[in-house]
């Protein structure tokens, strides 16, 4: 439940993000898949997958959970121009961090099966500096805290 909760909301936002894309680089959700060699080719550019990092239960009485949120990106940069790199950074991932952490387009405080989630901390992009598989891929990662409220039992 409180994965499927986090989720909703962030394919949300990205949805909010493919909206100004073009057909062609509109990012699609990858199924949960720890190994990358093991997507097929088609998810191997323009994809993301969302996992839960960590979650700690702060406080019974206020229901409260921290909940540390990655999102994983793949760009394949096989036989593309430079200026794709920039256009990766700009259009997709900046882009994105705006909407998450703009209470208006990021829809916080956000309610659904009776968890909440109140608050975004410590938004950051990460493996930007670094191609992967001789080149060919750029993975990074955008990482969060999320304060979500919700009944544990």
């Amino acid at each position: 439940m409180l994965y499927n909760v986090i989720k909703s909301w962030v394919t949300g936002k990205i949805s909010l993000l493919n909206e100004t894309l073009s057909e062609a680089e509109k990012l699609a959700e990858s199924s949960l898949n720890f190994d990358t060699d093991m997507l097929p080719l088609n998810l191997k550019d323009n994809s993301y997958f969302i996992k839960l990092r960590e979650v700690t239960f702060t406080d019974n009485e206020s229901e409260e959970i921290n909940v540390k949120v990655n999102i994983e990106f793949h760009f394949r940069l096989y036989k593309k121009p430079g200026e794709f790199y920039q256009k990766i950074i700009d259009d997709k991932l900046y882009r994105l961090c705006g909407i998450l952490i703009d209470d208006t387009a990021s829809g916080l405080e956000h309610t659904s099966d009776g968890i909440t989630i109140a608050n975004i901390h410590n938004l950051s992009l990460s493996g930007l500096e670094k191609a992967y598989k001789g080149g060919e891929y750029l993975l990074p990662v955008a990482v969060f805290d999320l304060q979500v409220f919700g009944n544990v039992q």
